[in-house]
C-alpha cells in the first residue's frame, strides 16, 4: 500500500496498468511488477481503500489514471 501511495505522490497522474499481460509502460503496475515482483493485480484491493480514504481518484475510462487528490 506504501508503495502505491508513493508511486501516487511522486508521479501524478499516472497510469494504472492493473494487467499481469501486457504490462502497461510507465504505470504503478508496471513498477510494481518489476521493481518489486509484485503483481498489479493488488491495485484493485489497495486503490478503492485509497480512493474512499481520499488520497487519490481513478478516471472511469480507460486508460485508467490515478490522480493524487
Amino acid at each position: 500500500m506504501d508503495v502505491i501511495r508513493r508511486e501516487v505522490e511522486s508521479r501524478s497522474p499516472v497510469l494504472m496498468g492493473a494487467n499481469r499481460s501486457p504490462l502497461v509502460q510507465n504505470s504503478i503496475g508496471e513498477t510494481l511488477s518489476v521493481r518489486y515482483k509484485e503483481t498489479p493485480q493488488v491495485m484493485s484491493y489497495v486503490l478503492p481503500l485509497l480512493v474512499e480514504e481520499g488520497f487519490c481518484a481513478v478516471s472511469n475510462k480507460k486508460p485508467f489514471m490515478i490522480r493524487k487528490t
